[in-house]
């Protein structure tokens, strides 16, 4: 299957911050240890997509698996990033709502046959209400550089992301049936939105070890 140029450049473009972060692994907190876990996972989702794309099988449950696994992990990331005992509480609860949620929508109303707009719709605003509470935690603490905080730069990442593809993928399900023309356009705009976020990411682990 032929792509557009974009969209290898989407996919090079994703293995820059895992690169910059395996090269700084020494230095690295736990919950950057995990997100480098999170992104080798889309990379090699990436490619299994692709594989199973040019064989013409459909890749909508390991997309639903992917997003189960990899969603749960970022949970469990910005757990460690927000601040309050109340908070950490409501994540660790809404991580067992989702996947008792994700488990039950299998045998209903989402299986694997079909995309999962609703519980990836319901996740991602999770993460995205999570991240932005992080994101505001992080930029009121005194003294703080935050241009030079790699922190700052990847939970900015992760409020970008899920903000702005949840439109997207909450119409997953008429996205797929439209001609493959129409498809390519509308997935040119998340191609070169995913480069932008790869970038910050990017940025954000470079900075790792260098202040």
């Amino acid at each position: 299957m032929q792509l557009p140029l974009v969209a290898y450049v989407d996919f090079v473009s994703s293995l820059l911050p895992f690169g910059v972060g395996v090269s700084r692994r020494g230095n690295m907190t736990v919950p950057l240890r995990l997100f480098l876990i999170y992104m080798l996972m889309g990379i090699v989702v990436e490619i299994v997509s692709y594989i199973l794309a040019n064989q013409k099988i459909s890749n909508l449950w390991l997309m639903q698996c992917y997003h189960l696994g990899a969603y749960s992990l970022l949970i469990v990331i910005i757990g460690y990033w927000v601040r309050g005992i109340l908070l950490s509480r409501i994540l660790r609860w809404g991580l067992i709502v989702y996947i008792l949620t994700w488990g039950f929508a299998k045998f209903s109303f989402e299986p694997f046959t079909g995309p999962d707009q609703y519980t990836f719709s319901g996740v991602s605003i999770v993460i995205a209400v999570a991240s932005l509470v992080a994101l505001f935690q992080r930029v009121s603490l005194e003294n703080k550089d935050i241009w030079t905080d790699p922190q700052f730069w990847l939970i900015s990442g992760l409020f970008l992301y899920f903000t702005g593809n949840l439109v997207l993928f909450s119409v997953l399900d008429q996205y797929i049936q439209v001609d493959r023309t129409t498809a390519f356009m509308v997935w040119t705009v998340h191609w070169y939105f995913d480069i932008m976020i790869n970038v910050i990411f990017t940025r954000g682990y470079f900075l790792v070890g260098r202040r």
